[in-house]
């Protein structure tokens, strides 16, 4: 079995995150200043010995590399965002493709979402992640995504194209594996992956293993899989708590938004009942803990009762389903690091190394 762990590459500053949230600001400035304001809640999330790290310094990759293979993590699934040429967050990948000595398998998952500054009622601005389909006001566009023409898709495809030749890239039969958020938003997508398709066997592949994350591909000739991944509270879906949510949004009541309290069991045990997909591919996904009240305030989404006794027992249960069930050697785990979401395996100061033994232990 072989476990993929999601890879968020928003520590180390960037002059755009500069100008839109001040100088120095990376992932860990959210996170540091992170308090305890739901029950049953820990935080903040402090990283083991005060690791704040830096990914522009070689030794936390190598650190890291190192942890993945001593606890049974395969790969990485690195995040890429790519703005129709415009590229954002992209020098941990391009380093490692630099450091070849850096034994670590990995793969991308592109993020290809609009970013829009949202205000929260509790902790002022953040980053919010919407659909590229833009119905309303661009207000608070930070940037948007777009998709251009055949010489912009031809563009991309160069630019990935040194990573999908780089011998420590995922290939599932020959093909790079390729993860797509938002599959359905891109009204080219059938031609642009008709193009990477033919760019990639012209550079000695079979193609592009393209997966689709949740999304059910509206076409399926260029779609090979689709991967679980986010959307707990599909999960644990509470129908009075959601409606209130629903109703504040569509009428724009001035009230806050409720946080989206779920339960860590609930969550798990509806996600282990999930069936593969028709006619597709489909790779199960593993939840460490969230907690986004780094990113929301109050308006956060929160799963509480996690434990990495739990973790261990779940993931166990959904390894043994990827191969009695969906006949995968793949599964997804949300995520390594994604410590503004509370949902990480790195080491901190109150689990310490129990979240990374427990894949070691699910894994045996």
């Amino acid at each position: 079995m072989k476990l993929l762990a999601f890879y968020l590459p928003q520590y180390h500053t960037i002059p755009e995150n500069d100008m839109w949230w001040g100088k120095g600001f990376t992932e860990w400035s959210n996170v540091k200043k992170t308090k305890a304001i739901f029950k049953n809640q820990s935080q903040p999330k402090v990283p083991l010995n005060n690791n704040y790290y830096n990914l522009m310094d070689k030794s936390t990759v190598d650190w890291q590399t190192g942890l993945m293979k001593e606890y049974g993590i395969y790969g990485f699934c690195y995040f890429h965002y790519w703005f129709n040429g415009k590229k954002l967050l992209e020098k941990p990948a391009e380093n490692l493709l630099k450091w070849t000595d850096i034994d670590q398998p990995f793969c991308f998952a592109w993020a290809n979402v609009t970013w829009a500054r949202t205000w929260t009622a509790v902790e002022g601005a953040v980053t919010t992640w919407i659909s590229s389909d833009i119905k309303k006001s661009e207000k608070g566009i930070l940037i948007k995504q777009t998709y251009g023409i055949e010489k912009n898709w031809r563009e991309h495809y160069s630019y990935l194209s040194q990573f999908f030749k780089d011998e420590r890239y995922i290939k599932v039969d020959n093909k790079p594996m390729l993860l797509i958020y938002h599959l359905n938003d891109i009204a080219c997508a059938k031609e642009m992956f008709a193009l990477w398709n033919t760019l990639a066997i012209q550079d000695g592949f079979f193609g592009i293993h393209i997966v689709s994350i949740n999304e059910t591909p509206q076409s399926n000739e260029y779609v090979e899989a689709v991967a679980r991944y986010g959307n707990y509270t599909k999960y644990d879906y509470h129908f009075w708590r959601q409606t209130y949510n629903s109703l504040i949004y569509r009428l724009k009541l001035p009230f806050n938004k409720k946080p989206e309290i779920l339960n860590y069991k609930t969550v798990w045990k509806n996600m282990i009942k999930e069936a593969p997909l028709d006619r597709i591919k489909t790779y199960p996904g593993a939840v460490v803990t969230y907690d986004e009240t780094p990113r929301k305030g109050r308006q956060a989404c929160f799963i509480e009762g996690a434990s990495p006794e739990l973790f261990e027992k779940y993931l166990r249960l959904q390894i043994k389903r990827a191969e009695q069930v969906y006949h995968t050697e793949y599964i997804f785990i949300d995520a390594w690091n994604e410590w503004g979401e509370g949902n990480y395996l790195e080491p901190d100061t109150e689990h310490q190394y129990a979240y990374l033994e427990a894949v070691k232990n699910a894994i045996k």
